[in-house]
């Protein structure tokens, strides 16, 4: 189990490698990349706005119970748009593209392999790499940054529904954010997004390549891929906050 997923680890980092050598390369494939662009931003926005506006329902509603004990209802709002901003937004985002986009690239290229479509490409003299993964990888970290605002404002729109039930208006809720959030917040939630979604492309597309055998290969990768996707997103998540702070 240890040996395994020490292998897949290392196998992950030299496929990132493999990927860092071909994502500069010519020919740019613009209409590939705007496909999954698509597919995986613009077809993403309902559940990302689902998602997100409930998120700052709930977490609103926590924050509401425990300010009003000592009277700060007024801080409610730039708590929970800070939240938002530096950590919420981010990691729920890479979390719902992990199990939409992630576990269907994985799938999708296991299916590739299995039925000899990679190797067509490859005697076609198409490097796969360059022609499949290459397009994801640049798309995701387009498009995370993007998840990353959408969720921020469909998950302000939620906590200003919740603060409204219990007689916050918008104007209370939204009135001391500027003092709380600042530049460097919005920066460390880009930074974060977009090394999420090349870490969601690089590891689901790795696990892809990895599927041997049958069908049922297929979705024992897809599992392992998102297991070790979401485990990855949460490692880097830490790093990067750490780094913020020490260098703040």
């Amino acid at each position: 189990m240890i040996f395994s997923s020490l292998q897949n680890v290392y196998g992950i980092i030299r496929f990132a490698f493999l990927i860092s050598d071909q994502i500069f390369r010519p020919p740019f494939r613009f209409f590939l990349i705007l496909k999954e662009i698509e597919f995986a931003g613009v077809k993403s926005i309902p559940i990302i706005a689902i998602t997100s506006i409930f998120l700052g329902m709930v977490f609103t509603l926590h924050s509401i119970r425990a300010f009003s004990i000592v009277r700060m209802e007024g801080l409610v709002g730039p708590s929970v748009v800070l939240s938002f901003v530096r950590e919420l937004a981010s990691g729920f985002g890479a979390l719902i593209i992990t199990g939409r986009v992630g576990a269907a690239y994985t799938s999708k290229i296991g299916t590739m392999k299995i039925t000899e479509q990679l190797d067509v490409l490859f005697l076609m003299g198409i490097s796969p790499l360059h022609y499949i993964v290459v397009p994801k990888i640049i798309a995701l970290m387009i498009i995370m940054p993007l998840v990353y605002f959408f969720f921020i404002f469909f998950g302000i729109i939620g906590g200003i529904i919740s603060a409204y039930m219990y007689s916050i208006d918008h104007n209370l809720f939204l009135k001391d954010v500027s003092n709380w959030v600042d530049l460097s917040d919005v920066i460390l939630g880009v930074v974060k997004s977009s090394v999420f979604g090349s870490t969601i492309a690089i590891t689901s597309c790795y696990f892809g390549t990895t599927v041997v055998g049958s069908a049922e290969s297929v979705g024992e990768k897809t599992t392992e891929s998102i297991v070790y996707t979401i485990i990855l997103v949460f490692i880097l998540n830490y790093l990067i906050s750490a780094l913020y702070y020490a260098i703040k």
